[in-house]
């Protein structure tokens, strides 16, 4: 397989996106029908061998550990989606899908994780080069999923589907499973430690629970002898916000002090 069938496979297969945009043509409109794949997904701005587009806003997380069944030409291709925080998770869930189905043909796998979408792999195990590994990972990469690791474990049903058929059957089935199993939203956080006085502590704890804003620790009694502290989780987006809140609930009693930021799974709005 080379050049046309393989772009046209990937259009078909692994680029199109649930929202209907097909941003790889609208991103590439250099690429050629004689383009390989790899310099296909370059041209599109996301090249599933290097670091990819990061980490941040915009970026999503499969919803739980799931699987999706496809059925090709008698062949059973079987897609496990699961979480993954580091390299070594995905490696352990690729190692549970394998003995699960230890007398399978296939194991093929890829994954996103790490803060920046840093660590990316995919793995062909014994298909032709090109055809399954990398489909997996170029659907990941192209419906902005990360900290997720996808195993689809093939069951060879004795028709040969030739490179173009492997790369959309394995394209769709991570795509399918995505689709069935769901995802959630990434959104940066940011830690937010609130110092206030000891007599209107109480009060204030109140005041933000009842807000709906997300208190992780309470320290009325610090070892040091200094004011009650409150950890708040805050979405970054929102911080100006919560500072105006906090002084005029306060009246500018309370301390807002920004802390680290981490990225936060949550249902995606509307």
């Amino acid at each position: 397989m080379t050049g046309a069938t393989q772009v046209d496979d990937f259009i078909r297969a692994v680029i199109h996106r649930p929202d209907g945009e097909n941003r790889a043509v609208q991103l590439a409109p250099n690429v050629t029908r004689g383009t390989g794949v790899v310099e296909f997904i370059r041209a599109c701005g996301d090249d599933p061998r290097g670091e990819g587009t990061g980490y941040g806003r915009g970026m999503r997380t499969v919803r739980a550990a799931g699987t999706r069944e496809l059925l090709v030409q008698r062949s059973r291709f079987i897609c496990a989606l699961g979480p993954a925080r580091t390299p070594e998770e995905a490696t352990a869930f690729v190692e549970a899908v394998r003995r699960e189905h230890w007398s399978a043909t296939h194991h093929c796998t890829a994954y996103r994780v790490g803060p920046h979408a840093e660590h990316q792999r995919s793995n062909d195990d014994g298909e032709p080069a090109g055809t399954a590994g990398v489909p997996m990972l170029t659907v990941l990469v192209n419906r902005d999923i990360t900290d997720t690791v996808a195993v689809v474990t093939r069951y060879f049903g004795g028709v040969k589907l030739g490179t173009g058929g492997l790369v959309r059957a394995y394209g769709r089935c991570v795509t399918d499973a995505l689709d069935a199993i769901g995802t959630l939203a990434l959104v940066p956080h940011t830690a937010v430690t609130v110092t206030v006085g000891s007599a209107a502590a109480g009060r204030l704890e109140h005041d933000l629970r009842t807000a709906g804003f997300e208190v992780t620790g309470a320290d009325y009694a610090p070892a040091t002898g200094s004011s009650p502290t409150f950890q708040v989780l805050v979405p970054t987006d929102d911080l100006a916000a919560f500072t105006d809140w906090l002084a005029r609930v306060t009246a500018g009693g309370a301390l807002a002090t920004p802390g680290e930021q981490a990225l936060r799974a949550v249902p995606a709005a509307g």
